[in-house]
């Protein structure tokens, strides 16, 4: 589309070229979350025609790493296929913003939709009660 041909021209320089497919899109995405830009990042989704659960995913994991949660929760909701990649993202994030309730919540959302949780999930989780002296949650978790 010619709106994301614009962007990515405005961000990168009219000498870069100009991605058409959704693995490019996808791959620029993924550059500016990781550089910080999640704004950019968020224009850059929202030309976006087609997106798949990378995309998506992406984009969360952005919001989450950049702490505005609320926004990551809302695209988490707006997904139309979540997987435990899509809820590690979010749960990851709560868990480095010290928000454990939250962190809980999501967790057991997750399990309820009947998503189980990465080795990654487990983690994170686990983590966050051992730093938390949440002893009794983490023995709940681990079992």
């Amino acid at each position: 589309r010619y709106e994301h041909k614009e962007l990515i021209r405005s961000i990168y320089g009219i000498a870069n070229p100009v991605p058409n497919s959704i693995l490019e899109l996808n791959r620029h995405l993924n550059g500016l979350s990781k550089l910080g830009r999640t704004d950019e990042a968020r224009q850059l989704f929202d030309t976006m025609s087609d997106r798949d659960e990378f995309t998506w995913n992406t984009m969360i994991a952005a919001y989450a790493n950049s702490g505005r949660l609320a926004e990551a929760r809302k695209l988490l909701d707006e997904t139309p296929k979540r997987s435990s990649v899509t809820w590690s993202s979010l749960i990851s994030g709560y868990c480095q913003c010290g928000r454990e309730i939250e962190a809980f919540c999501l967790f057991g959302q997750m399990q309820f939709e009947g998503q189980k949780p990465s080795p990654y999930t487990l983690s994170s989780v686990l983590r966050m009660c051992s730093a938390n002296a949440l002893l009794f949650r983490g023995e709940q978790i681990h079992a």
